[in-house]
C-alpha cells in the first residue's frame, strides 16, 4: 500500500545508477584515484603460488592487452584504468511454474573491481 492505496504493478520499472554520475560521486572522495589505481600497479604473483588476495592476481588480469598490443594497466599515461564485473540474474518472484511463467525480476549488476575490498 502506498498512502492508503493498493498497488498491484511495480511503482518503478527499473532502477538505475548511471555511470558518469556514480564515477564522478566516487572520484570526488579525498585519495580515491590512488586507491583505485592500487591492485593494477602491485607486485604481480610470480612466486607460482596459486593463492589469490584478489582478482588481479589472477593472470588474465595481469596480461590483459590494450588495443595498441601493449599492457592494459601501465603507468606511462594519465588515465584512469578501471575494470569491471557484470552480472545478470533472473527469477520468478512468485516461485517455481512449469507453465505460463509470466513474472519475472532479473538484475543486472556492474561492480567495479578495483575498489579495495573494505568498501
Amino acid at each position: 500500500m502506498i498512502c492508503g492505496s493498493t498497488i498491484t504493478r511495480p511503482v518503478r520499472r527499473f532502477a538505475f545508477q548511471g555511470l558518469k554520475d556514480w564515477l564522478a560521486r566516487i572520484l570526488s572522495y579525498p585519495d580515491m584515484e590512488s586507491a583505485l589505481e592500487a591492485p593494477l600497479y602491485k607486485p604481480s604473483n610470480s612466486s607460482g603460488k596459486r593463492e589469490w588476495d584478489d582478482i588481479f592476481d589472477a593472470g588474465f588480469i595481469q596480461d590483459l592487452k590494450g588495443c595498441d598490443g601493449k599492457s592494459f594497466f601501465r603507468r606511462d599515461g594519465d588515465e584512469l584504468r578501471l575494470v569491471f564485473s557484470l552480472g545478470v540474474n533472473g527469477f520468478n518472484p512468485f516461485g517455481m511454474k512449469v507453465a505460463k511463467g509470466t513474472s519475472s525480476v532479473t538484475g543486472i549488476y556492474m561492480a567495479c573491481l578495483n575498489l579495495p575490498a573494505d568498501i
